[in-house]
């Protein structure tokens, strides 16, 4: 269900759907691909010169989707 859900909450982000993002995003749990999401995250932040609004996700210890979401719908 991780995986299919995973992939079902991207779609939705992509439309624009944001709280049927977030609904699968809860159904998604811890994924195998949040270390690595928050990595390149964080070097796109520093490489773009974070403005106050992406400057939170050189503070994250991990990869939040609902932080993102939140940021994506600004």
């Amino acid at each position: 269900m991780s995986e299919a859900a995973f992939w079902h909450a991207i779609m939705h982000r992509r439309v624009g759907d944001f709280s049927s993002s977030k609904y699968w995003w809860r159904k998604v749990g811890d994924h195998a691909t949040f270390p690595d999401l928050h990595e390149e995250a964080k070097k796109l932040t520093e490489k773009s010169k974070a403005s106050e609004v992406t400057a939170f996700l050189l503070k994250q210890s991990r990869w939040d989707p609902f932080a993102f979401m939140d940021l994506c719908g600004l």
